[in-house]
């Protein structure tokens, strides 16, 4: 078995015994690119076919190594604080509860977030919009009264990256 057919025969049987729901995976090596693409966006029903092109939530390894990396080194630069709100970076959200958010708050996931929701219905309006109108769902707690690890405050940090850069 080549190199190629191997890879692809590992994260096939690592999907079908339930270590993930999908995968991408793009390797290069001097010249030669390759890519494998397999699964569906999660185990939830409505989950979608995952294709080289197929966007979707990768878990805390995007957290850490983008999100975080990105937001220090706009710290780092002067571009932003982490006393700013969302409100301040993203236009949509200037007078909304969402934009009273608190970069800080989001990066110690205690921004008063709901740990996980359902991502596909933001699909047909955009995200920015789509979570403008799940705000009064999704802010379930005043910020920095507990700690909840919450996926949806690392996209929202996304957002205001975005506009940073």
């Amino acid at each position: 078995m080549d190199r190629s057919a191997t890879i692809s025969s590992l994260l096939e049987k690592a999907r079908e015994t339930y270590f993930f729901s999908a995968y991408q995976v793009y390797a290069s090596h001097r010249d030669k690119v390759e890519q494998w693409a397999g699964g569906q966006t999660s185990y939830w029903p409505g989950a979608h076919a995952v294709t080289e092109k197929t966007l979707f939530d990768i878990g805390s390894v995007t957290k850490a190594v983008a999100t975080v990396s990105v937001l220090a080194r706009a710290v780092d630069q002067g571009k932003l604080r982490l006393d700013h709100t969302t409100g301040q970076w993203v236009p949509e959200w200037k007078n909304s509860r969402l934009g009273q958010l608190v970069l800080q708050d989001l990066l110690g996931h205690c921004a008063g977030l709901v740990p996980w929701a359902d991502l596909a219905a933001l699909r047909a309006k955009g995200f920015r919009q789509g979570i403008l109108d799940h705000e009064q769902a999704w802010i379930v707690s005043a910020a920095g009264k507990k700690t909840a690890y919450s996926d949806i405050g690392f996209l929202i940090l996304g957002e205001v990256l975005q506009e940073v850069f």
